[in-house]
């Protein structure tokens, strides 16, 4: 018998963020449910005037933008976790995507929260800050970070698939 695990994966439909689907994928059985949460933040050019974070109401997104963001998340759920009955889909609304995280994860009692970094290091880093580096600090669970796998360019394919 096995205890329900309740898997977190924010995304920010990057390709490195589908590492960490595809990792949640490979960790699950079939007693873990796995929710995929998108954080907008609706006015990234305003400074935020409070740091209370909601999960996304009903209303609180323009309509079309919560129809692209939700077709967004159907589209990796049903690419990258085929088959899967316990995938949940969720949107916050939030100008701090790391507190937004954090406070879903206490909210749904999240057991695991598993995202990817950009790999960010030194100007950038400190400019743009790490959600996944805030994530670890605040989350109430356990947080497994991906790191970026590096993939091959064209060139590098084209040359591998040449054998030589």
């Amino acid at each position: 018998m096995s205890i329900k695990q309740h898997v977190l994966v924010p995304t920010d439909f990057s390709t490195k963020a589908l590492d960490a689907v595809r990792a949640a994928r490979e960790l699950a059985t079939e007693d873990t449910e796995i929710t995929l949460i998108h954080v907008f933040d609706p006015d990234p050019m305003t400074p935020p005037s409070t740091p209370d974070i909601t999960p996304h109401p009903k209303g609180l997104l323009p309509a079309d933008v919560e129809r692209r963001l939700m077709r967004s998340l159907e589209q990796i759920r049903d690419r990258e976790l085929p088959g899967m009955s316990a995938v949940t889909l969720k949107i916050a609304a939030s100008s701090f995507p790391a507190k937004a995280i954090c406070q879903f994860a206490e909210l749904e009692t999240i057991d695991l929260i598993i995202l990817t970094t950009h790999g960010r290091t030194g100007l950038s880093h400190i400019l743009l800050g790490s959600v996944a580096e805030e994530v670890i600090r605040k989350a109430p669970c356990p947080v497994l970070v991906m790191r970026p796998v590096k993939r091959a360019s064209a060139k590098e394919q084209a040359k591998d698939n040449k054998g030589g």
